[in-house]
Order: structure tokens, then C-alpha cells, then sequence
């Protein structure tokens, strides 16, 4: 890449995390890093890959969970009042 930071983080994060989530658009992630942690994961045999994604999920699981607003049901509404 041409750039010094990841263009949009929610690519990367999109990796690790299924569902909703939140991050700072303000910190943007180093190219340099993803590029040494994929090569660590390609030096890496199956078993430390393992370990490294295991680790990855760990610290994940420990984050604060972010549960979005309930959209209303309007179902129960039939008849508009006026």
C-alpha cells in the first residue's frame, strides 16, 4: 500500500468481529503492523496460528459489549388514530 495508515479500520476489524460494533475513526491503524502480523502468521505453523487467534478472541471476548438500541415494534399498531 501507499499509505502509512489503513484506509478504513471497519475492513480489518470486520476480520475478527461479526455483528455491531463501535471504534474511534480518529485512530487509524499502522499499515506496517498489519504487514508484520501477516507475516508472523504466515512464518507460523498451525499451531501457534491457533494460539495467536485464540489470544485475538480472548481479548476481544473482554471488551465492553456494545448493544445497539431495540427498534420499536409498530406491529401492534393497526389503525393510524386519525
Amino acid at each position: 500500500m501507499l499509505e502509512n495508515q489503513v484506509p478504513s479500520n471497519s475492513q480489518v476489524i470486520k476480520c475478527f468481529v461479526n455483528g455491531a460494533y463501535y471504534f474511534s475513526k480518529v485512530n487509524r491503524m499502522p499499515v506496517n503492523v498489519i504487514k508484520e502480523f501477516l507475516q508472523l502468521l504466515s512464518s507460523s505453523n498451525r499451531e501457534k496460528r491457533n494460539i495467536i487467534e485464540a489470544n485475538i478472541y480472548a481479548r476481544l471476548d473482554a471488551v465492553e459489549k456494545y448493544k445497539p438500541k431495540p427498534v420499536p415494534d409498530f406491529s401492534s399498531f393497526d389503525e393510524i388514530p386519525f
